[in-house]
């Protein structure tokens, strides 16, 4: 069981407050409740709703108490924010949490903390924010404690209690020590990971297409020696495979790139191949393999997985960045969803990818950390309704993209006059200097001014550009360019 030092400030800042109420003694029967990566103890009948899309968990009692304690981390916000900044961030949580109250200014209570009181009707509350510095964001913890007016002091006891029962759990493996912080979805609110507390995190759920939606999760240690990446927000996820037929590997058809099937381990070799000399020299892929051990956990993962041919393999390799040897590990999984007949083409899809970088020293901790934010990953399970309400169009696109190019082998030359025709509009694009955006979070597509080296929307749809790759608000999400039509 593991608690953050950001945590424990936050929950000692509340405990303060709650004593000072002068608590009666706690209730006599408790009972310890376990979710998906949290435990926590609680008088005999509370509720415990714990919500995968925003993070929280959401405590309720039987005679109106309400707990909250909520994990984030804020990607983009200055290692050390002032006052200000940290009473708007508590502001923003408190107003987004489920309990709702009237909370007075944060009023800093010690380093790296804030602390508030609060009023709803009824009830009295305290809340607390604290955060711990990173160099791309910050790891914080919100909580809130509230009890009707009339007893608070009665409750305060008990209310001490279950905020300092709250745990963080699951098996770290050889990631000993190491502290872990919630990261949610900034996009579209799909999922919840665990990631190392502190370190640089970023990515949420991206779309190359309506139709591609896929999960990008980068994580960076504080020294910026080791990197952790689930996805690639550059990489394709859908796969035309154009078996005997004369289309060109390599060509883009709408999201799909045309590429031959690879199994898992094959398509790590050519994704590092292809990838690795972008950022580092001297490259040698080391092992590449299968790995069928790797079977029966994909499956606990996703039986749906069964009723289709799907490969999982891995490549271990090593490179030289910046002067410094690096190791590095790939894992994928690829599965088909259309076989080729012969001279025609098929369909398949990347389903999964992780990948590591970092000093041969740190690859075994490295490797443990990569499992388990693998392993932490959870969906919201309003997000995959929706997506299963999908599935029908989704399923008439794709069906649509693999009939329309089924006679592509005889029209080459159409293809490569079309490829051209885009090149000569993205010169166009850069004579005028311009660049196409897309917001992947409502699909919106807009141009913009070049000169920048990212671009970010807020919710009223003012854009910005930035040279690096640092957000410059809370509320502003990353756009991604789209190719010329």
């Amino acid at each position: 069981m593991r608690r953050s030092s950001v945590g424990w400030l936050a929950l000692c800042a509340l405990v303060s407050v709650l004593q000072a109420a002068q608590p009666a003694s706690p209730a006599p029967e408790w009972a310890a409740q376990k979710g998906a990566g949290f435990s926590v103890e609680t008088p005999a009948g509370w509720s415990v709703w714990p919500d995968a899309r925003k993070g929280w968990v959401h405590l309720m009692g039987t005679q109106g108490e309400d707990v909250v304690v909520w994990p984030v981390f804020l990607p983009g916000v200055v290692s050390v924010p002032d006052l200000k900044t940290v009473q708007a961030i508590h502001q923003k949580l408190a107003a987004a949490c489920p309990f709702q109250a009237q909370w007075e200014s944060a009023q800093a209570a010690g380093p790296n903390l804030v602390r508030a009181r609060g009023k709803s009707g009824e009830m009295t509350a305290v809340s607390a924010f604290a955060w711990k510095p990173s160099p791309r964001g910050v790891a914080g913890y919100f909580y809130s404690a509230a009890a009707r007016k009339a007893d608070f002091a009665g409750k305060a006891a008990d209310l001490v209690r279950v905020l300092g029962s709250f745990r963080l759990t699951g098996d770290a493996g050889g990631a000993g020590g190491v502290q872990w912080a919630l990261f949610a979805d900034p996009m579209e609110g799909a999922f919840t990971a665990e990631v190392p507390a502190g370190w640089q995190a970023s990515g949420g759920l991206i779309r190359s297409s309506p139709e591609d939606p896929h999960l990008v999760l980068g994580v960076t240690s504080p020294d910026g020696r080791t990197r952790v990446s689930l996805g690639d927000p550059q990489m394709s996820t859908y796969f035309i495979d154009p078996a005997g037929s004369l289309i060109p590997e390599g060509s883009m058809n709408g999201a799909a790139m045309v590429l031959r099937y690879l199994t898992g381990a094959y398509f790590c070799q050519f994704y590092v191949a292809s990838r690795a000399p972008m950022f580092c020299t001297d490259l040698q892929i080391s092992e590449v393999r299968d790995n069928p051990e790797m079977v029966p956990y994909v499956l606990s993962k996703d039986p749906t997985l069964a009723q289709r041919p799907f490969s999982i393999g891995s490549a271990a390799f090593q490179c030289r960045e910046q002067g410094q040897m690096k190791a590095g590990f790939c894992q994928a999984l690829t599965t088909r969803l259309s076989l080729p007949a012969p001279g025609q083409i098929g369909m398949w899809n990347l389903k999964a990818l992780t990948v590591y970088l970092t000093p041969p020293d740190r690859a075994e901790q490295t490797r443990a950390i990569m499992t388990h934010i693998g392993d932490s990953v959870r969906f919201n399970p309003q997000w995959g309704m929706q997506e299963v309400r999908n599935a029908g169009v989704r399923s008439g696109i794709i069906s649509g993209t693999a009939n329309q190019i089924a006679g592509m082998g005889e029209a080459t030359q159409r293809k490569v006059d079309a490829v051209e025709e885009r090149i000569a509009r993205m010169r166009s694009d850069a004579t005028l200097g311009i660049v196409r955006l897309e917001d992947p979070a409502t699909g919106r597509q807009t141009t913009v001014d070049s000169g920048a080296n990212f671009y970010w929307v807020d919710p009223r749809g003012v854009i910005v550009g930035t040279n690096v790759d640092t957000t410059p608000g809370v509320d502003f999400r990353r756009m991604i360019e789209s190719p010329a039509p």
